[in-house]
């Protein structure tokens, strides 16, 4: 979730890289995924958020998507990038198999 409200594309891609290599896939999967946030969770990942959310008070503020995670995906390096696509690829497929009939 953190990722996805980076507006900073080459910070977003340095927490990315920083991360484990097996945590990288699932974490861009689910900033795709992303839709939107309630505040109140916003609020408890630390004071930098918790000032940004108060800027906009309750409403629930658009993150992730498909469009920063390519963005994302654009500014780290080709393995990591393919590695990354490769196992975003197959957890696709593992979720279609159990709820796409």
């Amino acid at each position: 979730m953190i990722i996805s409200y980076l507006t900073d594309i080459d910070q977003a891609a340095a927490v990315l890289r920083s991360l484990p290599e097996n945590l990288q896939a699932d974490v861009n999967y689910s900033s795709a995924s992303l839709d939107s946030i309630a505040p109140g969770v916003v609020y408890e990942l630390n004071e930098v958020l918790t000032d940004e959310m108060k800027q906009v008070g309750s409403m629930v503020t658009k993150v992730g998507g498909v469009a920063p995670v390519a963005e994302i995906l654009n500014a780290i390096d080709k393995a990591s990038e393919t590695r990354i696509l490769s196992k975003m690829e197959s957890r696709t497929l593992i979720w279609q198999s159990r709820f796409v009939n």
